[in-house]
């Protein structure tokens, strides 16, 4: 007695993936080193993803590095940027 042949079936499944980016902010009043604080904050969001099925990694840049320095330019205050014209009268 033969075994009955099973057929192959091939049917297309899609799976549905999504990105997200997540944005960091560090405030360190001291130089940090970029590879120590990359290994802390991916092992931290990894243990509070742990029970998701999700996937980390980091975006490098084209400079090669991860974390930017964030410039920012002190504003102007009011007082700059007011004119006294009672002299022109």
């Amino acid at each position: 007695m033969s075994l009955p042949q099973l057929k192959t079936l091939s049917r297309n499944f899609t799976v549905k993936k999504n990105r997200q980016v997540i944005r960091v902010q560090v405030k360190s009043a001291e130089n940090v080193d970029e590879t120590e604080l990359k290994a802390l904050v991916l092992n931290k969001l990894k243990q509070t993803l742990s029970d998701q099925d999700v996937t980390m990694t980091w975006r490098t840049q084209p400079n090669g590095k991860v974390f930017q320095k964030k410039w920012t330019v002190p504003k102007r205050s009011e007082a700059n940027t007011t004119l006294d014209c009672s002299s022109l009268v």
